[in-house]
């Protein structure tokens, strides 16, 4: 039978019979030696931390005085989730995952029919999504760690990809918003059925974004993703 121990950076070591404790020391991962018994190995753990004792497991996390649940996720990082969802999903171990463009998102690993391991997303849980064509979108995209079914909403692969935030590559620092050197002015673009869409040329990139701003909440909608601008301005095409 598989052991599992309550301790961090203790497990069990079926071939040798016994605990293993292991740490990251100065970024190196370290074996600190086999045990016979699973305290003494976590111990071990705890004083190659520089810590006084064995550092349990957190699995359960907690529901704040507002009602919102708070479940622990690796990395340090925290995913939200509403009271009544609090019990069912504190029951399994959620690994915080980092996709290309920056943002986190709390998932599981588990195993599909033909024993293919798969993520399961904590959102996609919540929404009682299982059809792969449909996908889940995070209304505040600087928040996808909070799974509240307020932050939910169901999308379709287009939705979800307008409501999504400038890139790495972006240097305006506004959204559907670049210099075009030969005009020698800011070029505002939008993306409409996988085509860009010239909206102008502006003599000020704040210029370009509201006209994209203007542009997406035509288009978009309700998943337009916005640039932030401290007040609106008029048409300054040229």
């Amino acid at each position: 039978m598989r052991k599992s121990s309550q301790y961090r950076g203790v497990h069990w070591r079926s071939d040798a019979r016994k605990w293993r404790a292991y740490a990251t020391v100065n970024g190196v991962p370290t074996s600190l030696g086999y045990f016979a018994d699973e305290m003494d190995a976590a111990c071990a753990y705890g004083t190659a931390l520089g810590l006084d004792g064995p550092v349990l497991k957190v699995k359960q996390g907690y529901i704040d005085e507002t009602g919102v649940g708070h479940i622990p996720l690796t990395k340090d990082r925290w995913a939200l989730c509403d009271a009544h969802w609090f019990h069912y999903l504190s029951k399994f171990n959620w690994t915080a995952k980092r996709n290309k463009s920056g943002r986190w998102y709390a998932v599981r690993s588990s195993y599909a029919p033909n024993q293919k391991r798969v993520y399961v997303y904590m959102a996609r849980v919540v929404m009682g999504v299982t059809d792969e064509e449909v996908e889940v979108d995070h209304k505040n995209r600087d928040a996808t760690l909070d799974n509240r079914k307020s932050n939910l909403r169901i999308a379709t692969s287009s939705q979800n990809n307008c409501n999504v935030g400038v890139t790495n590559r972006n240097t305006s620092g506004f959204k559907g918003v670049h210099w075009n050197k030969d005009r020698n002015k800011w070029r505002a673009t939008i993306g409409i059925n996988n085509k860009r869409h010239s909206l102008g040329y502006f003599e000020t990139r704040e210029a370009a974004a509201h006209a994209y701003n203007e542009a997406a909440k035509q288009v978009h909608g309700d998943f337009a993703a916005l640039n932030p601008l401290q007040h609106e301005l008029g048409d300054q095409a040229a």
